[in-house]
């Protein structure tokens, strides 16, 4: 059975990252993320949409920590490590055609 402990943003994406382009994922400046969403969320006051805003930003820099020890109580620990769900996973979207190429 697999240890159950929070799973890091970083080592999720990374994680996926090296499964479907062989390298972690590249990483930008904080400082120059969040100047950006400031600067979508300014656009989106004018009407013009923008890629990122306030709200994207911290989606992609914050951990969402969720207890899980009820459903693990109800249905037992997990049957597989990260590792091995991103392996699948990254085996299912090549085998499904939504990626060219996989690294696992």
């Amino acid at each position: 059975m697999a240890v159950v402990r929070p799973i890091a943003l970083d080592q999720w994406v990374d994680g996926f990252a090296e499964a479907l382009t062989g390298r972690k994922a590249r990483r930008v400046p904080r400082l120059f993320l969040r100047t950006l969403a400031l600067v979508g969320d300014a656009s989106g006051l004018i009407g013009w949409r923008f890629p990122i805003t306030s709200t994207r930003f911290r989606s992609m820099t914050e951990d969402y920590v969720v207890n899980m020890r009820p459903i693990f109580d109800l249905f037992g620990e997990p049957p597989i490590s990260l590792q091995e769900g991103i392996r699948r996973t990254a085996r299912w979207l090549y085998q499904s055609g939504y990626v060219s190429r996989i690294y696992v």
